[in-house]
């Protein structure tokens, strides 16, 4: 369930972080590296804030005007999934250490989700909102 979702991120980082660094909206082209845009997709720089936030432990919530959000475009499943282009490969390994760190770091309780006293919806909802905002 994890997996099908689309993390949100604030707009008012889309042109100076996402579009500086990343070919988000654009696709891959020649000219990227020229550009200095060293990533292809959003999700790319949106891990590296995410390990950033892990790694110091700041986490700050999203504003919560939905309309000031985006997403990535791309669910999680096929984050790293690009076939191999130049000395690019996949990195499907960092979805599994996203994953298992966002266990580690969000409060939730197995057991009542075990027992159904808590439902599947909210532990993901929880998973992604701690996601969120490590990378926010």
């Amino acid at each position: 369930m994890w997996a099908n979702r689309n993390p949100q991120w604030e707009k008012r980082h889309e042109d100076s972080i996402i579009k500086n660094f990343c070919d988000y909206g654009r696709g891959a082209t020649s000219l990227r590296e020229d550009r200095g845009e060293v990533f292809g997709a959003g999700y790319e720089i949106f891990i590296v804030a995410f390990f950033i936030g892990l790694y110091f432990n700041r986490k700050r919530p999203l504003i919560e005007d939905t309309q000031k959000r985006k997403t990535l475009g791309q669910p999680i499943q096929y984050w790293g999934n690009i076939e191999q282009r130049g000395t690019r490969k996949s990195y499907p390994k960092f979805r599994e250490y996203i994953f298992t760190a966002l266990v580690a770091r969000t409060d939730i309780d197995f057991i009542a989700l075990e027992k159904g006293e808590m439902t599947s919806r909210k532990a993901v909802d929880m998973l992604m909102q701690t996601m969120e905002e490590y990378a926010n």
